[in-house]
């Protein structure tokens, strides 16, 4: 399991105690801010049934395990959590992330329309540049990914 200490505000305050060494919570918090400099106030477009519409990313953070973003079409606001031990899987097409969960674990808060929180098996994420911000997704929940700090 992927345990770190870091400090950051989030959207959720987690369930889980978290400890590790400063120098490992620093690489953590680097990754963050890969993240949310890449992400976050960053608008893409999304196929949709109907057609394209743009979509924001508003926020991205992670505390105590629990990762958590929030991005919005215009009509709605969607705020994603899964905890980072529970990540099965993080893959990419175009510009929209799918981050796979081993249970029913993604909790999905739709409180801007009538449907409320529900728990999935996956998530959404969308950011330009997917394939840099999958492996820094992948080196956040110490997947098999490449450290994107690395040389």
């Amino acid at each position: 399991m992927f345990k770190k200490s870091l400090t950051c505000s989030i959207i959720i305050a987690g369930a889980f105690a978290v400890t590790g060494s400063p120098a490992n919570a620093q690489s953590l918090n680097e990754t963050v801010s890969y993240i949310q400099g890449r992400c976050v106030n960053s608008t893409v477009l999304r196929n949709y049934s109907t057609g394209s519409r743009p979509v924001t990313a508003l926020s991205f953070n992670v505390q105590n395990g629990i990762m958590s973003w929030r991005y919005s079409n215009g009509s709605w606001t969607t705020t994603v959590t899964v905890p980072l031990s529970d990540v099965s899987s993080i893959t990419h097409s175009g510009t929209e992330i799918t981050i796979r969960s081993n249970s029913r674990s993604v909790g999905l808060d739709l409180s801007d329309d009538s449907v409320g929180a529900a728990y999935d098996t996956e998530g959404f994420m969308y950011c330009p540049n997917a394939d840099r911000i999958v492996r820094a997704l992948e080196h956040l929940v110490s997947l098999e990914g490449d450290d994107p700090f690395a040389n």
